[in-house]
């Protein structure tokens, strides 16, 4: 392959794998790196060589340095990524001499204001927005008073076509920012083992077969390394602590993960592949019912306590097993019931996570993670609809669908100006640095829609060339549902 040979001849790919895990990087991450030196060479009187030679200086000097740098982790600034791409690009290129051009500053300047430069370009594009009409009505001789209400009534709709026009300046000016990855080509390790985790509800035999069903599909696309998959499942809230029929439900998931474990056999750490958490009612003051605790949060919340060794949440003993936590586990993938993990998807995810760069680091006086990530957001595409399911709502509000084979990162305003991305529920977290990052941040039955707020705190970034897929609402009434 070209580039193979190219990696084989290239003096500094040399220079960049000694003494590192750059090799284990993906391609997309190490050509990164290589394009970044071959930047500060270019404006620098330095040759590549000489840049790779001081990076590499730098990095080992952080590995060595006992003064350790509390804003950054010394394991963040050994990777040579970091005076690359990262944060300490700035004292790299004042030691080259890197002279940088005057587009590029003004661009720097701004991302390094992004909040005010962004809300602040939005209020003066809204106002010369504004005065066109506003002049215009001026000259017809409107008074004062209906020149106020015109421009009241035209505020939104003008501040919504300087946000698109913005919008779209930032994406086309800096491009799509993408994160550096390590490939994992033989799967995702045991030292970071990660389990694909779905939450459900059991309503019926056929919706649970169902997700059965799915579940078995997403670890046949993603069937290498040590990954596990599960079930978080509640029965139906209720006025009663149980009804009839649900252990008969229950019986269906327990029968069906257990075929799935006799089918495919144990991941490489050994144990079960496939498992099933059921919890119990519990009674909810505030609704007047029995339910599953803080629903879909709770779900997640109470599996990430159980993976770090709790006896206190809900889950209860299926299939006549006890409750057992899975030891080791680093990462969580939850997906919703209805989205779809394409191949090979699980591993660019934790190697997403795992990469020195991405590694969040969590700050006990601010309460949340201040730099690195603790969740990775892909993009969500709607799936292609089977023609029995389409709708012409469906056609006209779904977007563009399907896979493009075209598009390896988009750009978003968010990642690519601030540098975060905003979380919907469906992605990878790490679970440490996601508890803590949340831990007292919300009282019982205060928050329903949780994912936003999570993703404030524990800091997320938006995978643009990572794809999962996900079915949109086939007619109004369901997606005015979810809304």
């Amino acid at each position: 392959m070209p580039q193979a040979f190219f990696e084989s001849v290239s003096v500094v790919d040399e220079l960049l794998r000694n003494g590192s895990n750059f090799a284990e990087m993906d391609f997309a991450t190490r050509d990164c790196y290589r394009h970044a030196i071959e930047d500060l060479s270019r404006g620098s009187a330095h040759t590549e060589i000489e840049v790779a030679e001081r990076t590499l200086h730098r990095a080992k000097r952080a590995r060595t340095d006992p003064r350790n740098d509390e804003q950054y982790p010394e394991d963040r600034q050994s990777d040579r990524g970091y005076y690359l791409i990262a944060q300490g690009r700035q004292d790299l290129e004042d030691e080259l001499g890197f002279h940088v051009p005057w587009r590029r500053r003004l661009l720097r300047l701004y991302v390094r204001a992004a909040v005010p430069g962004y809300l602040g370009t939005i209020v003066v594009l809204t106002a010369i927005i504004l005065a066109l009409p506003l002049m215009h009505a001026r000259e017809m001789g409107l008074s004062a008073k209906y020149l106020a209400l015109l421009a009241v009534l035209a505020a939104v709709p003008a501040s919504d076509v300087a946000t698109a026009f913005l919008n779209r300046a930032v994406t086309d000016l800096l491009g799509p920012r993408t994160l550096a990855r390590l490939e994992l080509r033989d799967g995702v390790p045991e030292e970071l083992r990660t389990i694909v985790a779905v939450p459900t509800l059991l309503t019926s035999k056929d919706a649970i077969k169902e997700h059965i069903d799915r579940l078995e599909v997403h670890y046949l696309a993603n069937p290498a390394g040590d990954l596990r998959f599960a079930l978080l499942s509640d029965w139906i809230d209720a006025p009663t602590e149980s009804l009839q029929g649900d252990d008969e439900l229950l019986a269906v998931a327990v029968v069906g993960m257990a075929s799935l474990n006799r089918r495919h056999g144990p991941p490489p750490g050994g144990g079960d592949r496939f498992f099933l958490f059921h919890r119990k009612r519990v009674w909810n003051e505030c609704e007047q019912k029995w339910m599953g605790w803080e629903r879909k949060r709770g779900k997640l919340h109470e599996l990430n306590q159980l993976l770090r060794g709790s006896k206190a949440t809900t889950f209860i003993a299926v299939g006549g097993r006890p409750l057992e936590a899975i030891p080791g586990v680093r990462y969580v993938i939850t997906l919703d019931a209805d989205t779809r993990l394409p191949r090979d998807t699980a591993a660019r995810l934790v190697g997403t996570m795992a990469h020195l760069l991405n590694r969040p680091k969590f700050s006990t006086e601010e309460g949340r993670v201040v730099d690195g990530y603790s969740v990775v957001q892909p993009r969500i595409t709607p799936s292609l609809a089977a023609d029995r399911e389409g709708s012409l709502f469906q056609e006209i509000f779904s977007g563009p669908r399907g896979i493009d084979p075209y598009a390896s990162a988009v750009s978003d305003v968010y990642q690519d100006l601030f540098r975060e991305g905003s979380y919907t529920g469906k992605g990878i977290y790490e679970i440490d640095s996601f508890e803590a990052a949340l831990a007292g941040k919300t009282k019982e039955n205060t928050l329903l829609s949780h994912d936003l707020f999570e993703g404030i705190f524990a800091r997320v970034a938006l995978a643009t060339d990572i794809e999962l897929f996900d079915e949109f609402p086939s007619h109004y009434e369901a997606a005015a549902a979810r809304h």
